[in-house]
């Protein structure tokens, strides 16, 4: 880029030219607010005027005829456009000369009298005379005029509040889409007979013209005279303005871009004295002071920048190492059925104090452990880890919840100089009896989701705190839980999520979000809380942990019986399609199925199954529920339902078995198998789940 073109783009953004262009610009918006504010009131006033004027008329000339005359004048049209003698027409005729009198005098355009049909979409000249310089044709007697246009809608409103509302005076102002005509003002009062009902409207419309000359010289007016003012501001905040603001701030600028560039001291500091103005002069002083300490700074900055870097790997570190510590493979124990289980834990800060633990002691027990350290940080996680180490340890040796926390209590007291504390809930689930004997050490109580599909909590004794007091003794007490029931461990961080007013998510909002994914798994009804939390919060910072196990019981087979109907839950993997087969066998084996049904229906299973491990997760890994209904002992209802992305593999078209394999397109043939060997397959997609159905009888 030339200097030419260099030195106009600085000029262009530079301050003096932005300043006295905002100025020039303010002073712009300002006459034209002013202007503005002018031309409506000179408008309202003229406008009010003509009104008033119309209005004094329209009540004159309605003094000279009256209600019954225009029903009379109606009644004999005839006679008045043949004008025969008659005393009807006789009157008639004085009305027009007295009302064309009127309207000449007044200097108004026409004035005119006519019954406004009962739509109000029309109405029926009765009187009508123009001025005899207006140029107006005027109407005969019986003349109906259509008012629907657009133009004319106006006019409907005022007509009917004055036929219906007792409206004593109506006012139309029109001046826009007149077809060449000018601005004007139509005021009407309303004609009465002998009983007082409005038979007719006597109107009178005057021109507005000289409100359109009147609102141009003003325009004019007020334009030069912005002008003029913009122009000796102009010159004046040239002068003034440039030497006592801008020409300082350009020092000061020059200042600040070399010391950023440079980062030394300068050979000049800059001068209180270069200007009057005691702010600038101020800051001026300022930039000096700040220069100096700013090089001292830096001296002493890339100690602090390594010492902060260090501590952040060093927090880092903690975190992973935190994170190792507590499970985070999800399903943890794949090879068994009895259960599912999932948890999270997010910490408010880079390391937390919550945790949650799983394990199993022996093959029919699995401990859960859910809890709460005070505090936050590097001391917290220090203190969660030992918690967390002591009852695993501690239960691996067996004994009940309640001798692991008394245990674990002692052991924490007798090295607790930081005097902190963790609320505790540790549970130990039978597999094989459903029944979770527990111990609550100041923890939140679980909720708990039954046949029903609705998650409560569970109330139960309290103990103390561990780490509070030495020699504490606590109490076993149990859930017991059915096939298909839910437990759900949390710490107090879910229901005290705070928005930005300050208000708890509350533990009646987790259970609402529990109950809407009671149907769902684990990991499900753990992200469902977490989305209802977030729904809540929004962009609320988070300033406590958040921590949430949920664990799904499927009995001690695995599988889930309700009357009839049997369920398993899998993941939807290529390993597990042999259980899935073997479910499915057993179902129908017992119930008496042939040899070769057993061998279409495993046919089946396996075309279904491995689609949905394939396709429906890619590339994660879920669930997949099969259930087997037996209705009448001679038909079975084989349902798959699967909470992948939607398909529904019998939209496709069935492949042409009658083409050879070379000429036949790919695909299709597994789930054209599966129509043939069911007797009815169908496929619906329902609260976001896929649920494929197919019908065997035997």
């Amino acid at each position: 880029m030339s200097k030419d073109k260099k030195a106009i783009k600085r000029f262009f953004h530079g301050l003096t030219f932005n300043t006295i262009g905002a100025i020039i610009v303010l002073l712009f918006v300002f006459q034209v607010i002013v202007s503005t504010i002018g031309y409506l009131i000179f408008t309202r006033y003229l406008s009010k005027e003509y009104n008033e004027s119309a209005f004094c008329t329209a009540t004159t000339a309605s003094a000279l005829v009256s209600g019954d005359d225009v029903s009379a004048f109606l009644d004999q049209k005839d006679d008045i456009l043949e004008d025969r003698d008659t005393e009807t027409v006789r009157r008639y005729k004085e009305c027009v000369s007295r009302i064309g009198l009127l309207c000449d005098t007044q200097d108004v355009n026409v004035i005119y009298v006519i019954a406004v049909n009962p739509d109000y979409k029309s109405f029926v000249s009765v009187i009508n005379c123009p001025n005899k310089n207006s140029g107006y044709t005027p109407w005969e007697i019986g003349k109906v005029v259509d008012t629907s246009e657009v133009e004319h809608n106006a006019f409907y409103g005022t007509y009917k509040q004055m036929y219906e509302e007792g409206l004593e005076r109506g006012t139309v102002m029109r001046t826009e889409n007149l077809h060449g005509a000018v601005p004007h003002v139509t005021s009407a009062v309303p004609l009465k007979d002998h009983t007082g009902k409005v038979v007719s409207l006597l109107c009178v419309q005057r021109t507005m013209g000289e409100l359109t000359t009147g609102r141009g010289k003003y325009l004019r007016q007020v334009i030069f005279s912005a002008v003029g003012l913009m122009i000796l501001c102009t010159i004046f905040t040239t002068l003034y303005i440039k030497r006592h603001f801008i020409l300082p701030i350009k020092h000061i600028s020059d200042e600040a871009a070399r010391f950023a560039t440079e980062n030394s001291a300068p050979e000049k500091p800059l001068s209180s004295e270069m200007t009057k103005i005691s702010e600038l002069s101020e800051l001026m002083t300022g930039i000096n002071e700040m220069e100096g300490k700013t090089l001292e700074y830096i001296e002493n900055l890339s100690s602090v920048i390594s010492e902060k870097q260090r501590m952040g790997a060093e927090l880092h570190i903690a975190s992973l190492i935190q994170e190792g510590s507590i499970p985070s493979i999800f399903p943890p124990y794949p090879d068994r059925k009895e259960f599912d289980i999932f948890a999270s834990m997010t910490p408010a800060k880079e390391v937390g104090g919550d945790f949650y633990d799983f394990f199993l002691i022996d093959d029919d027990k699995l401990a859960m452990v859910m809890a709460d350290v005070s505090g936050k940080g590097v001391p917290a996680a220090l203190f969660m880890m030992v918690t967390k180490i002591l009852i695993n340890e501690r239960a691996m040796m067996g004994g009940s919840p309640a001798e692991v926390l008394t245990f674990v209590n002692d052991r924490i007291c007798d090295n607790n100089k930081a005097e902190m504390f963790v609320t505790v809930w540790l549970g130990i689930l039978d597999l094989k009896t459903g029944v979770v004997t527990a111990a609550n050490a100041g923890h939140d109580d679980p909720a708990v989701c039954g046949k029903d599909g609705k998650f409560r909590i569970v109330k139960n004794k309290h103990g103390l705190v561990v780490g509070a007091m030495k020699g504490v003794k606590y109490s076993d007490f149990e859930i017991k839980l059915e096939e298909g029931d839910k437990i759900f461990l949390y710490t107090d961080g879910v229901p005290e999520a705070t928005d930005a007013e300050q208000k708890l998510f509350t533990q009646d909002g987790m259970i609402e979000a529990l109950d809407k994914a009671a149907d769902r798994s684990p990991k499900q009804v753990v992200e469902a809380v977490w989305s209802g939390i977030n729904a809540f919060v929004k962009d609320a910072p988070q300033f406590d942990d958040v921590t949430m196990l949920c664990l799904e019981y499927r009995g001690a087979s695995g599988e889930v019986r309700e009357n009839d109907s049997y369920t398993i839950r899998l993941a939807a993997t290529e390993e597990n399609l042999a259980k899935a087969i073997e479910f499915v066998n057993a179902r129908l084996e017992s119930a008496g199925a042939s040899e070769k049904t057993l061998m279409q229906v495993e046919l089946a299973v396996e075309e279904i199954f491995i689609n949905i491990a394939h396709y429906a997760y890619s590339p994660e890994t879920g669930y997949a529920d099969i259930s087997v209904t037996l209705e009448d002992g001679k038909k079975a209802v084989i349902r798959f339902t699967d909470n992948g992305r939607p398909y529904d593999p019998l939209a496709a078209d069935d492949p042409d078995v009658t083409l050879s394999a070379e000429d036949r397109k790919i695909g299709g043939l597994g789930v054209f198998m599966v129509k043939k060997i069911a007797d009815a397959v169908n496929y619906r997609y329902e609260d976001g789940k896929n649920i494929l159905t197919m019908e065997k009888t035997f």
